[in-house]
């Protein structure tokens, strides 16, 4: 799970900057770290000193596999978000569909159907040396339960097999009932889960 749990991120946020072997960014309201040990020497006191600092509040990106970690950020008051699931499986290919439209720019493949301003479902394939995921998913909300997300979901196999990406990689709120179902119909698996806790807010 960590190997797609990393390339979603590298992916989503390719501006990632680093502080002592920590990876983070700013996320809207938040500032995003991403700890890659578990350890007790891991100080997410400066974590919360930088996130103050501009102005946002701190979210540190946890997995099973820090558990260490997570607990002293329990005991810390840090609070738990909902968890999501990475989920993969093999990319197959469909019959084309006459209403889709892509536009690409350097490393992003944007795709929907309908038109590009009135669209009916549209996503996001971001592609890189390390491999392809797709984000950003989403149905018009006047245009919802008619199929479009599942066709729109063949469309991106199709594009992901046209540049050589033979896997369909992607992540999603556990709570999302819909949307998971969707995939494990199209045969991706749950690859793991992660959650972000959120640090106290700080009044300046």
């Amino acid at each position: 799970m960590l190997k797609e749990l990393h390339l979603l991120e590298s992916l989503q946020s390719p501006e990632r900057r680093e502080i002592d072997g920590v990876p983070w960014c700013e996320s809207g309201r938040y500032l995003v770290f991403w700890p890659v040990r578990d350890s007790a020497e891991v100080d997410f006191a400066w974590m919360m000193r930088l996130a103050q600092q501009k102005g946002r509040q701190a979210a540190i990106r946890v997995h099973p596999e820090l558990q260490e970690l997570d607990r002293r950020l329990e005991l810390a008051a840090w609070q738990r978000g909902e968890d999501g699931l990475v989920m993969s499986g093999e990319a197959t290919a469909s019959p084309l569909d006459p209403h889709l439209g892509v536009s690409w720019e350097t490393g992003k493949l944007s795709l929907w159907l309908g038109s590009e301003v009135d669209w009916w479902s549209r996503c996001d394939l971001y592609f890189s040396e390390l491999g392809a995921a797709l984000f950003n998913l989403e149905t018009d909300h006047a245009k919802q339960r008619r199929g479009y997300a599942r066709r729109l979901l063949r469309c991106a196999q199709n594009e992901l097999l046209k540049r050589g990406e033979s896997r369909l990689i992607l992540k999603v709120g556990s709570e999302n009932h819909p949307a998971v179902n969707l995939y494990r119909d199209f045969g991706l698996t749950e690859k793991g889960r992660y959650w972000f806790r959120m640090g106290p807010r700080i009044e300046k």
